[in-house]
């Protein structure tokens, strides 16, 4: 319910008056819309539609879209305009919004349209693929455990668009996921692609890979060394996306012998040359453990995401 009926307004730069989506909110939530809405939550599907987006007048160079009106030729970019292709079409949407803005009620009181995006089948992909999508190794694509009809079907995070809570009150919801866990994995991985931190090539690529690869090729008969670490975690310092130096954290399980210390250390030693010729330094690893690390570092520190180490994709 809104707090007020008066529609609050602003100014633009051209002293012009315009609203804000409080414009959209009802001034009172039926009864109806309350009940209907509290069945949803995020996650669930609703019968899909043509997808929409925005792009300038004319031919979009870049989705090969011509919109079929004229572009103004230097002010082209900034003539949005609105396209909606039959051909890309999404049997269901899933909701991406959190439970709490869906409702009518508390926080989503104040939203009159939630997130969604699309639903779609994949019906020809190798074992290899469908292994990697169901690990949550693939950025945009969410499997769905409990998918609308025969086959794979995943969720599609690449295009995230807005509709009317009015979608969700004449249709029923239709959960997309068996379980809770795999619920709070799609919300989890919803979230990550949003706040995952923006890094250095070298730190969040080639780093992640000569890891990778450090783990699949030494000490193959004893992994303990790389078993028994919970995460690995970078700071920085300068600019994450310019850094100067670089520290890699070993964040363990339990304090790890001296002998599967050094391994990391040689790893480092190695890797310490690559680093250097991109500009960047790569100072000794700091080991710390469960318990003993401090919020100050963990606040500081980034983490990695290192598939060797077969940790769960949330963490």
């Amino acid at each position: 319910m809104s707090d007020s009926a008066e529609i609050p307004k602003f100014e633009d730069e051209a002293g012009d008056d315009f609203e804000t989506l409080d414009s959209l909110i009802p001034e009172d939530w039926s009864d109806d819309c309350v009940v209907s809405l509290d069945a949803w939550k995020q996650g669930d599907l609703l019968p899909g539609c043509t997808l929409p987006w925005a792009a300038p007048s004319g031919l979009d160079p870049v989705t090969g879209v011509d919109s079929g009106t004229d572009s103004d030729g230097e002010s082209a970019p900034v003539n949005w305009v609105h396209i909606s292709v039959e051909d890309f079409r999404c049997a269901w949407a899933i909701v991406t919004s959190q439970t709490c803005d869906v409702a009518a009620v508390g926080p989503g009181a104040r939203h009159p349209l939630v997130q969604v995006s699309p639903v779609v089948r994949i019906p020809n992909i190798s074992d290899n693929r469908r292994a990697a999508i169901e690990g949550h190794e693939v950025t945009h694509l969410v499997a769905l455990t409990r998918p609308p009809g025969e086959g794979f079907w995943v969720a599609d995070l690449r295009i995230n668009f807005p509709v009317s809570k009015q979608l969700l009150v004449v249709n029923d919801p239709v959960a997309a996921f068996a379980s809770e866990r795999d619920a709070l994995d799609f919300a989890e991985h919803v979230a990550s692609r949003l706040r995952r931190p923006s890094l250095h090539d070298m730190v969040s690529d080639v780093m992640v890979r000569s890891i990778s690869q450090y783990i699949k090729n030494v000490q193959k008969g004893e992994p303990d060394w790389w078993e028994w670490v919970e995460q690995l975690r970078v700071l920085i310092t300068g600019e994450r996306l310019n850094p100067e130096s670089v520290q890699l954290v070993v964040v363990q399980q339990e304090k790890l012998e001296a002998s599967q210390r050094k391994i990391w250390r040689d790893w480092a030693t190695s890797f310490r040359k690559e680093l250097r010729a991109a500009g960047i330094i790569l100072t000794p690893v700091h080991f710390t453990t469960l318990d003993a690390m401090s919020a100050r570092l963990y606040r500081n520190s980034i983490p990695l995401r290192v598939l060797e180490l077969r940790r769960p994709h949330t963490w």
